[in-house]
């Protein structure tokens, strides 16, 4: 693997280059964004409110454990 700001060889491996210290890889998917998991409180309150209290209050109460 060639270091992009050097452009010295390092080991396929190696995390940073060995002349100039450059990052050539990330470890453990740092990098990786994390993923948005949907939250669905607001419509639950409102079905709450408007529709259908006995299933809407379990609805409310899961989500904020």
């Amino acid at each position: 693997m060639y270091c992009r700001k050097c452009g010295t060889q390092n080991d396929d491996n190696a995390h940073l280059c060995i002349k100039c210290g450059e990052v050539l890889q990330q470890i453990g998917g740092a990098g990786d964004p994390p993923v948005k998991i949907p939250n669905y409180l607001a419509q639950s309150i409102l079905v709450t409110l408007f529709c259908c209290m006995p299933l809407g209050i379990p609805a409310i109460i899961f989500p904020l454990r």
